[in-house]
């Protein structure tokens, strides 16, 4: 199956479900309100290269794309009533739901290897909670593509986070970030768990200070 069909496919289920639950209205659909992310690899290539804009245009759908900034906006943007679909981090979606958010899981995907879809020499990628738990997956995507930086955050300290210890003290030296995760985790307990993992001073020069530098351009 070529990419195309299989992201128009992930796109499916809402699309359809969507479909459904507005069928009742007294006017058809017009409008699909949908956001983009750069943390989503998904929404970034639907969007360039406009395949749900043919999908819909058929059935006289418009389709409006929306920036999100994270999930906390994509959840604003939600409850707003600004976008019809958005994309959040898994925890993120249930914790929203836990307090009451009104929002409906109507999709869940995590695939790591997408990530290979928008990789290019020019651009820098920054993964988010790792993408945990495919921590063997994200750890392959940052080997075969060094401009991928890891931030697994609290993430590192789960079962199976240790993988991306190993990584780091071998070939990932220069891709990881170091990210908290407050306030789901205190910072200072998360900074002494850290210190603790077991990366050596070299790697923790690197993962603490260098890289981000590297990444951000900053003149320090």
């Amino acid at each position: 199956m070529t990419t195309k069909p299989k992201l128009i496919r992930s796109f499916a289920t809402v699309a359809l479900m969507f479909m459904s639950f507005s069928s009742f209205a007294d006017e058809p659909i017009k409008e699909l309100r949908v956001d983009w992310a750069y943390h989503s690899p998904s929404s970034l290539v639907l969007k360039h290269f406009g395949w749900l804009e043919q999908d819909f245009k058929k059935d006289g759908i418009a389709v409006r794309w929306l920036q999100s900034q994270g999930s906390n906006k994509a959840l604003e943007y939600l409850n707003s009533n600004s976008t019809d679909f958005g994309s959040t981090a898994g925890l993120s979606a249930l914790l929203a739901k836990a307090n009451g958010n009104p929002i409906k899981n109507v999709y869940i995907y995590s695939q790591p290897a997408w990530t290979a879809l928008v990789v290019s020499p020019n651009l820098s990628i920054v993964c988010y909670h790792g993408f945990y738990p495919y921590v063997g997956e994200m750890i392959g995507v940052a080997f075969r593509s060094q401009n991928v930086y890891v931030v697994p955050d609290m993430y590192i300290f789960l079962p199976g986070g240790s993988l991306y210890v190993e990584a780091t003290n071998g070939f990932m030296r220069d891709q990881l970030l170091f990210g908290t995760s407050y306030p789901f985790r205190a910072m200072g307990r998360t900074v002494e768990d850290f210190l603790a993992l077991g990366l050596t001073e070299q790697v923790l020069d690197a993962v603490l200070f260098d890289n981000a530098v590297r990444l951000l351009k900053l003149d320090v």
